[in-house]
């Protein structure tokens, strides 16, 4: 199998929040826009929707490359370049959580973490307009 093709896996608990399917799509989504910018996407993502947050938590992000600089005590550099690089998905990342949300984006953080391997996006979402009765 190609680098950076191996199918989501699932063995994550399934989502509980009644966003589930959106929940989903948004994991499958993040994946495939990290997959296209580095060659390779996470193995495992799970996102979570609350009435103000959308969390993905990803698992198995890194590189064999990342991985070796890691094991040879660059993590900080590793961290440090992923997190750059969390940044420059924010616009692509943001598009695809107010496409499936149908909510805007006020904020987007980021942390990268290398042992055990898991990055975590997180987008706080304005407040959701007042539907006329």
């Amino acid at each position: 199998m190609p680098l950076g093709s191996a199918p989501l896996r699932s063995d994550w608990p399934a989502e509980k929040d009644p966003g589930g399917d959106t929940a989903g799509a948004i994991s499958t989504r993040v994946v495939g826009l990290l997959r296209n910018r580095t060659g390779r996407g996470p193995t495992k993502a799970k996102t979570s929707i609350s009435s103000d947050l959308v969390v993905i938590t990803l698992a198995d992000c890194l590189t064999p490359g990342e991985r070796q600089l890691a094991a040879a005590g660059h993590a900080d550099l590793v961290v440090h370049t992923r997190g750059v690089l969390h940044q420059g998905l924010r616009a692509a990342a943001t598009a695809i959580v107010e496409e499936l949300t149908e909510r805007q984006v006020s904020a987007y953080l980021t942390a990268q973490h290398h042992d055990p391997d898991l990055a975590i996006l997180i987008f706080y979402l304005a407040p959701a307009p007042m539907r006329a009765m």
